[in-house]
């Protein structure tokens, strides 16, 4: 994708940014179990795709930062991920 194609996607994605040339998202749950029961879910949901997802977890905060080896970039893959993993945050508190 191209600066611009991305720069639109994050328009329907509310707290990415582009950072790094990757995706990246920091998400606050209410606690822990909240913040690994997500990465639990989302690294089952993520597609075995040539997908690059970075993850970290401090206590109730997770940051996520989405790329695409293959391609050295980000790509409609990651987009789509990036709105999966959305979709699974609002099922948290």
């Amino acid at each position: 994708m191209t600066d611009e194609e991305v720069r639109a996607a994050l328009g329907s994605l509310p707290g990415w940014s582009l950072e790094n040339a990757k995706l990246h998202c920091e998400y606050a749950f209410a606690d822990f179990v909240d913040a690994d029961a997500f990465l639990t879910r989302a690294r089952k949901s993520i597609p075995t795709l040539d997908l690059h997802a970075k993850s970290f977890q401090s206590w109730h905060r997770v940051v996520i930062d989405l790329t695409t080896g293959a391609v050295g970039g980000i790509t409609i893959q990651d987009v789509e991920v990036a709105a999966a993993l959305e979709a699974l945050a609002k099922q948290f508190p």
